[in-house]
């Protein structure tokens, strides 16, 4: 689960950047097993 402090940082991206919500949510898995903040894991996963 995304820390609260992302939630309308996440809400940005598939609502305005038209980002898939399954790349965010492998992001957000991604982020779980790395301390790379989230915008630098998607960042470097395109």
């Amino acid at each position: 689960m995304a820390p609260a402090i992302y939630s309308e940082f996440i809400r940005f991206l598939v609502e305005d950047l038209s980002i898939a919500s399954s790349a965010v949510d492998f992001a957000l898995k991604q982020r779980e097993n790395a301390i790379d903040p989230l915008p630098m894991i998607l960042g470097s996963t395109g």
